[in-house]
């Protein structure tokens, strides 16, 4: 049973980290495209939300999401053994599962922000 539930582990795993390198090179790719058309300005928010109150940056806006996709790559990459040991969920399928939405979702907010920024720069 362990080596069953070892060789899952190790092809699901295998799997999240392809499809994590993937979905960050592209949250980069949109990202660095965006900051080099978007406006790089101290307060990016009125531009995208004239209504929000929140002041945020060119650079944390557009890199925070690709960032954090880059460290779980990192982290899923190096850290194999300690995930397999320190098993969040009791399967593996179900693990894995949840960290794959957890990328997805960071992944469309990185895009969306790469658009938002985008779209300032063609009006």
């Amino acid at each position: 049973m362990f080596s069953a539930h070892a060789s899952d582990f190790t092809r699901l795993h295998r799997q999240l980290v392809t499809h994590l390198a993937v979905v960050s090179a592209l949250a980069w790719g949109a990202a660095l495209y965006a900051a080099l058309h978007a406006p790089w300005v101290a307060n990016i928010m009125p531009f995208i939300d004239p209504a929000s109150p929140r002041a945020i940056a060119t650079g944390p806006y557009l890199f925070t999401a690709p960032t954090l996709l880059l460290i779980a790559l990192a982290l899923s990459y190096f850290g194999r053994e300690l995930l397999f040991q320190l098993r969040v969920l009791r399967s593996s399928v179900a693990g894995m599962a949840l960290a794959a939405a957890i990328s997805v979702t960071l992944f469309a907010l990185a895009v969306d922000r790469a658009v938002n920024a985008l779209r300032i720069s063609w009006a």
